[in-house]
């Protein structure tokens, strides 16, 4: 009896081609390679607020040999093409068989187990480097308005 050597359907005799992929029919199938295991359906791992993290746990990943799928919020897929970055969120997904072995690589560089009491410093640092900021971009409008008020009479 004739198999398709692609779908692997048996036919009857006399048949020549396979009604399906319409290629020509073997004899026998212990002669072909096995077919590719099947595509699993990737798992979602975790949502992250840009593409700079994104593309971090993505090649940490990719480094230990877990593809990753990406899955852009709205419109961020074409906004990080523009901007060359999107803060709109983006979904990682991987395969069902790499989901432990992802979660535990994923931990183990995002989880500050060894060093909590330096997180309370940063966590410090940053609340005051933000009331910073905006220290310095309202002196930096002050100067600004200042430098405007000196040209403008400077013309007179």
């Amino acid at each position: 009896m004739p198999f398709c050597p692609n779908c692997r359907t048996e036919y009857v005799d006399g048949i020549v081609t396979c009604a399906d992929c319409g290629v020509l029919l073997v004899d026998n199938l212990e002669k072909l390679p096995d077919l590719p295991p099947e595509k699993e359906e990737p798992i979602f791992l975790m949502t992250l607020s840009g593409s700079f993290y994104a593309n971090y746990i993505e090649s940490y990943l990719k480094e230990n040999r877990i593809p990753v799928l990406k899955k852009h919020h709205g419109a961020g897929a074409y906004v990080e093409v523009v901007m060359g970055n999107s803060s709109m969120g983006i979904d990682l997904y991987v395969r069902a068989s790499d989901f432990e072995k992802a979660t535990q690589l994923v931990n183990s560089i995002t989880t500050p187990a060894e060093f909590p009491d330096k997180l309370e410093q940063y966590e410090k640092k940053e609340e005051f480097s933000s009331s910073s900021h905006v220290i310095q971009f309202f002196f930096c409008f002050f100067l600004l308005f200042i430098l405007l008020i000196y040209f403008f009479n400077i013309k007179k």
